[in-house]
């Protein structure tokens, strides 16, 4: 088996608390997750990494506002899911991905797991035990189901999805809304109430 060297940094960028993700692995490359809001931050943060991809959880624009200066300057692929529609969709080239499938960048492979409820398209990236929930998951908390095409029942099914990866998966999710800012699924599915039957 090869190993993996890679590097997670959480970012948190814009005024609705936002986290965005730069994954960098193979001592150069990168991807970037949900990268909204401050374009020039984001290039600070890249540095002399060869940006290889973007990530969208979802297509709502505190996620992405920054993806298409980006996707200009890098000319890289911008991967959505196939199920988000057309009005959260950003008005650039997109790749859609299906639930369960493996995009393989060297030897880091990243697994996208569709998560519909917040929205249709909205999915997870798991990187190992590393899950990525963007605005599925939060801690002690989950997305909201109040907007157009949200769907409570479906973010409820996306959460008992999610339960039965392992313990030992580490939640990186989308917003600042907590003092942690990460916690393991053990964790999780003890304190928070999305979890719970009663949901």
């Amino acid at each position: 088996m090869i190993k993996k060297y890679y590097q997670i940094k959480q970012i948190e960028l814009g005024t609705m608390q936002n986290y965005a993700y730069l994954i960098s692995y193979n001592n150069h490359k990168a991807i970037l997750i949900d990268p909204g809001w401050d374009y020039a931050k984001v290039i600070d943060i890249l540095n002399n990494l060869e940006l290889k991809a973007i990530l969208l959880t979802h297509g709502h624009f505190d996620h992405c506002t920054a993806v298409p200066d980006l996707q200009q300057k890098f000319n890289v692929p911008v991967y959505i899911s196939r199920f988000e529609p057309d009005l959260y969709r950003p008005k650039i080239s997109l790749i859609d991905i299906d639930d369960e499938e493996e995009l393989v960048f060297d030897n880091l492979i990243v697994k996208c797991l569709h998560t519909p409820g917040h929205t249709p398209g909205s999915q997870c990236f798991l990187i190992d035990h590393n899950l990525f929930t963007g605005d599925t998951l939060f801690l002690d908390g989950c997305g909201r189901w109040d907007l157009p095409f949200s769907s409570k029942s479906d973010i409820k099914d996306s959460i008992q999805k999610l339960k039965t990866l392992s313990d030992e998966t580490i939640i990186y999710p989308g917003h600042n809304y907590h003092e942690l800012a990460s916690d393991n699924l053990r964790h999780q599915k003890i304190v928070n109430p999305c979890f719970q039957e009663n949901f």
